[in-house]
């Protein structure tokens, strides 16, 4: 089996590998071509550059022939053959021109000039020319090309203006030696090639060398350096994929790596960009959603209504359409209740009003209640009559409607034999005397006149409208008149009012509409800017007015590289092909904007447009968002493609993505994944059961939004088990709950953690085999001297013969004996260390140091602060601790002479501090030299600590040691 091999090896011998094959090849292909090219280059070369160079003779004959027609619209259309003669003449100076005709659209000869010989030209004018050139050339659309011979080539063009044909130019052109300059030109071509190859092999050959050399130096030197911005790299994505928008990868280098960083901290922006710009993307399309409506309605108005219309602000505007669409469909309902009402009963005549009413109300949120009251009618109503209550009825409740502010309407029909009673009443609070002084209420009263009746308006608790009409009033040849007269089509306001009024509406409307209404003949002239567009493009009406849009608010080229003259020809030839169209636009400042236009066409009535109406709304910022998401999205997924970490989106149990870095580590090209397997495909089944699958279903199915991170087994294509990590979090992708995330191979760092582990277990037996040695030679130092001192005083005392001897020998093998039992006491709490924990070791010191100074009539005094000591103490510096501590204590109690000791221990969890501090009389002279501070000097060290001794009103010894 092969050795794992790492990242840094794998550079190393791909950049070594991947230079070598470079060299070689780039040498290869040289000789190859060397062989093969030069018997290729004289043919092939002289074949192209003969063809270039009579190409771009043609193109500039062409041009220049374009050019000539163009400056004969002026004469042609003025008739002036004197100056068409003129501009023919300068065209004959060019060295290349032969002859030059000019034909009138019936083929007669209007101008003909023939190099050095001007008289048969003249001969030649008012005669028509039959041959198949001048044929072809006369009835052709566009340029046309024909050849004469070997020689000659001839070239014409039509001369128009507008759709008017004026005449056809023909010019005769001497040919070029197009194959001699080939021949030459493939000559030169065949040395300076030649030489061309040499160099580059030579060239070739030391830079391949110099950069094998110095990319194998260049990665040994910073071969290290190269895992750092990758662990950077796989944190920030660990980051990414758990939410956390807010990080930032540091991209300290312009590499992939540093490009990889950069784009996912763009996508980061760009996401919160992202819900602002959609956000105001929304809004932008609310506030022009209304000038779209508008400029619909503007565009069926204005062509009625002529050139000189203008119109209200944006919202104005949407609440006027609102209102003319809802009153459109009350009249629709209206006309057809109306048309059935033919002979009807008084009931079936309650019924269609009640229906009416109800329809009408609930189309504008309000409630209409109708009461009836039908009583001794002996006769049915005349149509007069019911057209005109009718009529009158729908203009109440909808004036009511407008004006009263009501939410609830009640009507109440009475009819008897006498008289027709109308009663409908609003809740609402409006203006009676606007009501009052309205054309809608003057109308209805005129109405009303008509049959014999009176309408009346009032304020009381809500308006009311009410009328009362006489039913047995009228003769049957009044009732003709009356209802020719009473029809609602003649009832209106006379058309030219209607007109007026409609016209100064929408006169308000285009002037403050938020939106450019732009009106431009079929040659591309402006015939009107409304203000917003003379604002937004920056020009006033007399700078704009009559002339071109192309160079005054459209460029001749787009930033995209579209010909913009070629688009506005073609809006003016073929208008439906842009109804709704998107070009970039520009302001008399130079400013380039996007400008998003509804463009429709105006005929006159013989069906010839006219001119073209525009609605354009500025759509820059969004185009600019559009592009800058784009730009994102391009680079995240090139810079995801060389990512050395595997990046997916799981929709549907299917990846719906994944980069060549994911479908790596399971063996897999990217085709083979993408809508083809699923994470199950990939998982071990018994993790894929345990949490993968749940996970995954947890994230898109009940649309948990938290971060995932864990490991797995995955499946290799070939069925190798392997260890992987991944991240996940839920993102909406195509409009759909999905998962994205990222995936690493974790073998090696599997391999470099049981590694690791390995190596704190033999550095943990060594650190407590050292203890172990340390505690051993306390033991024999300390409980052992102590053995020895209890023997010898004991086989002194055994031989003494004086019993005053003899009882001081006992009461020194006492004291020692306690001694001994308080060292045993200290060793074995250090040993136990499932009991030493930092509360349990202070609450000990503090019982051990009132019992040392209290025998000596000592006041004990200890403080204690522990923060964030949860780690245990190990036995060698508990060990170590409490020796200095009882050192200290044996000295004060000893040497001080005092009255109070002050203890204070400080753990932190990273350091500890003690000090021990006496109100004696300090160190005496002489004292201070013994074994006692040197030995608690060399327990400080033995634990990393440092110990200082100070006497100042009293003495203070000093402890600090980090916790290991």
């Amino acid at each position: 089996m092969l050795p794992r091999i790492n990242i840094k090896t794998k550079v190393f011998l791909f950049v070594f590998l991947l230079l070598t094959l470079i060299g070689i090849a780039v040498i290869q292909i040289l000789d190859e071509a060397k062989k093969h090219i030069f018997s290729d280059i004289t043919t092939v070369g002289k074949g192209a550059i003969e063809t270039a160079v009579n190409k771009e003779w043609l193109e500039k004959v062409e041009a220049s022939v374009k050019l000539l027609a163009l400056r004969l619209v002026q004469p042609m259309y003025n008739f002036d053959v004197s100056e068409v003669n003129n501009i023919a003449e300068i065209k004959m100076q060019d060295d290349e021109v032969i002859y030059i005709y000019v034909h009138d659209p019936e083929g007669r000869i209007l101008s003909a000039l023939f190099k050095g010989d001007g008289s048969k030209g003249a001969g030649m004018v008012g005669r028509t020319v039959k041959d198949a050139v001048a044929a072809k050339a006369i009835s052709a659309e566009d340029i046309t090309v024909q050849k004469l011979g070997d020689d000659i080539f001839e070239v014409s063009a039509p001369v128009t203006f507008g759709q008017k044909r004026l005449a056809v130019v023909r010019v005769g052109f001497a040919d070029i030696e197009g194959d001699k300059i080939a021949a030459g030109a493939a000559a030169r071509l065949n040395e300076d090639v030649a030489g061309v190859f040499e160099t580059a092999r030579e060239r070739v050959l030391a830079l391949s060398a110099a950069l094998i050399i110095a990319s194998l130096i260049t990665i040994l030197i910073f071969a290290d350096r190269m895992t750092a911005p990758i662990i950077r790299l796989i944190h920030g994505a660990k980051k990414l994929a758990g939410g956390d928008f807010t990080h930032r990868v540091a991209a300290s280098s312009k590499d992939e790596i540093g490009q990889l960083a950069d784009a996912f901290n763009s996508m980061a922006d760009n996401i919160r960009k992202e819900i602002t710009g959609r956000n105001k993307m929304l809004q932008e399309m609310h506030d022009g959603l209304g000038g779209i409506i508008t400029n619909i309605n503007l565009l069926a108005e204005m062509a009625i209504l002529g050139p000189d219309r203008e119109a209200p602000d944006v919202r104005k505007t949407f609440d006027t359409i609102k209102e003319l669409s809802k009153e459109g469909l009350s009249e629709i309902r209206y006309l057809m209740q109306t048309g059935d009402m033919q002979d009807v009963d008084w009931n079936t005549f309650a019924v269609y009003m009640r229906s009416f009413g109800v329809t009408l109300m609930e189309s504008f949120g309000i409630s209409l209640n109708m009461t009836v009251s039908l009583n001794g009618m002996d006769k049915e109503p005349a149509n007069v009559f019911s057209h005109n209550i009718f009529w009158i009825y729908k203009e109440a409740l909808v004036n009511l409607m407008r004006h009263s502010g009501a939410g609830n309407i009640e009507a109440v029909v009475q009819v008897d034999n006498e008289k027709f009673r109308l009663s409908i009443k609003g809740d609402g609070s409006g203006s009676v005397d606007k009501y009052e002084t309205g054309i809608a209420v003057s109308r209805m009263k005129a109405g009303a006149a008509d049959i014999k009746g009176e309408l009346a308006i009032s304020g009381d608790n809500g308006m009311r409208v009410y009328l009362e009409v006489p039913i047995a009033g009228i003769s049957p040849a009044e009732t003709d008149n009356i209802y020719r007269e009473a029809l609602p089509e003649h009832r209106g306001r006379p058309v030219g009012e209607n007109i007026l009024e409609s016209e100064k509406k929408y006169r308000d409307i285009v002037e403050n509409v938020n939106s450019i209404v732009l009106r431009w003949d079929a040659n591309g002239n402006v015939v009107f800017m409304n203000r917003f567009a003379l604002e937004f493009f920056g020009f006033t009406v007399e700078e704009i007015t009559g002339r071109n849009v192309v160079g005054t608010i459209v460029p001749e080229t787009e930033s995209t590289g579209r010909d913009l003259i070629f688009m506005i020809r073609d809006i003016c030839e073929h208008p439906e092909r842009y109804a709704n169209n998107m070009n970039e636009n520009i302001r008399k400042d130079g400013t380039r904007v996007w400008i998003s236009w509804t463009n429709k066409p105006v005929f006159a009535e013989d069906g010839r447009m006219i001119e073209i109406l525009s609605i354009g709304n500025d759509v820059t910022e969004r185009m600019r968002m559009y592009a800058v998401l784009r730009d994102s999205e391009e680079k995240f997924r090139v810079l995801s493609e060389k990512s050395l970490v595997g990046v997916y989106i799981i929709q549907d149990n299917v990846f719906k993505y994944v980069n060549s870095a994911a479908a790596d580590i399971f063996g897999y090209n990217t085709d083979e994944l993408i809508n083809k397997k699923g994470p199950v495909h990939l998982t071990h089944p018994d993790d894929w059961n345990m949490h993968v699958g749940r996970d995954i279903k947890k994230r898109i199915d009940e649309g948990d939004v938290s971060a995932a991170n864990y490991t797995f087994r995955g499946i290799t294509k070939s069925g190798d088990v392997i260890e992987v990590e991944v991240y996940g979090k839920m993102i909406n992708y195509n409009g759909l709950p999905a998962v994205m995330g990222t995936v690493l191979d974790i073998a090696e760092r599997k391999l470099a953690e049981e590694t690791l582990k390995e190596k704190i277990k033999i550095e943990a037996d060594k650190r407590y085999l050292a203890e172990k040695e340390k505690i051993i030679r306390d033991i024999h130092d300390g409980i052992g001297g102590i053995a020895t001192n209890i023997t010898l005083l004991a086989d002194i005392a055994r031989n003494e013969s004086s019993i005053e001897d003899i009882k001081k020998a006992l009461a020194t093998i006492s004291e020692l004996s306690k001694e001994a039992f308080s060292e045993m006491r200290t060793f074995m709490y250090s040993l136990d260390e499932g009991k030493a924990d930092w509360h349990s070791l202070a609450s000990d010191m503090r019982h051990l140091g009132g019992n040392m100074a209290e025998p000596s009539g000592i006041l004990f005094n200890m403080e204690t602060v522990l923060n964030d000591a949860q780690e245990r103490p190990g036995s060698l510096l508990s060990l170590n601790l409490v020796r200095i501590y009882k050192e200290a204590l044996t000295n004060v109690a000893k040497h001080a002479s005092a009255k109070n000791i002050f203890v204070k221990l400080n753990v932190d969890g990273e350091r500890l501090s003690l000090s021990i501090k006496d109100d004696g009389g300090g160190i005496k002279e002489g004292h201070g030299k013994g074994r006692g501070i040197s030995n608690m000097k060399a327990r400080a060290g033995d634990i990393g600590g440092k110990l200082t001794v100070t006497s100042d009103n009293g003495t203070c010894v000093m402890l600090e040691a980090p916790i290991p």
